[in-house]
């Protein structure tokens, strides 16, 4: 699905976190996403870098997931 692959997008530009390993912004790669609703998503996240582990939560419009 394109747009969850938007919202990884998304949140890897708003980072604001300095990596601790190389002192710029992690690389974050998608380890896995679930649909926790209809409309809320969950991507769980690591640093290809330093290793650090995030989850990211978005809520989705109906337009966006195809309803």
């Amino acid at each position: 699905m394109s747009i969850l692959s938007d919202i990884l997008d998304d949140y890897k530009k708003s980072l604001d976190n300095v990596c601790p390993k190389f002192g710029g912004p992690c690389d974050f790669e998608e380890l896995d996403k679930q649909f926790l609703s209809k409309n809320i998503v969950e991507l769980d996240l690591i640093c290809l870098q330093c290793g650090s582990h995030k989850y990211v939560y978005n809520y989705l419009e109906d337009s966006e997931i195809g309803l």
